[in-house]
């Protein structure tokens, strides 16, 4: 992943889509050797949409959306090609379930290198509504705190406070 000076993302998006443009070249040689159907489509999630994917949580809510429309392109031609199902593109929604498996999986795993980012746990005495998380919400006071807020653990933590 690379991250610019300014926390963008740009150059990492323009890789992404380079690289994505050479795998679909290569889907298409694929298709035309007889690969279709289900298995073109386990190819297609196995590479195309994975490296779109990667590491995704760390700067889908950096990228512009300028640049997210030019990653969801790539998911639109590849369905459009039949190389993936049509309802498995919206770009968005992938990369909502990865922050939320990734998210569970640092909640219940004390040994994740991303645990002690987590804030306490947070104790109270009453029956309250029920929320994805049981941690302290911190609070954001400062306009600094902007980009703060577009942070994984900090989304994931606001993700239904907002």
């Amino acid at each position: 992943v690379i991250m610019e000076n300014n926390l963008t993302f740009e150059e990492h998006i323009n890789n992404i889509v380079s690289q994505c443009s050479q795998q679909l070249y290569a889907l298409r040689v694929l298709n035309s050797h007889g690969l279709y159907g289900s298995n073109m489509w386990d190819v297609t999630k196995a590479t195309l949409v994975v490296k779109i994917m990667y590491a995704s949580q760390v700067w889908w809510e950096f990228a512009s959306s300028s640049e997210k429309m030019r990653l969801q392109a790539i998911l639109n031609k590849a369905t459009k090609l039949k190389y993936l199902q049509p309802n498995s593109t919206n770009l968005s929604d992938l990369c909502e379930t990865a922050d939320e498996t990734l998210f569970r999986k640092i909640l219940h795993n004390p040994n994740h290198v991303l645990y002690s980012l987590l804030p306490p746990v947070k104790n109270t005495g009453h029956e309250l509504r029920e929320r994805a998380h049981d941690r302290q919400l911190p609070s954001v006071k400062d306009a600094k705190d902007t980009l703060l807020k577009k942070t994984f653990i900090h989304r994931m933590l606001y993700k239904d406070s907002y």
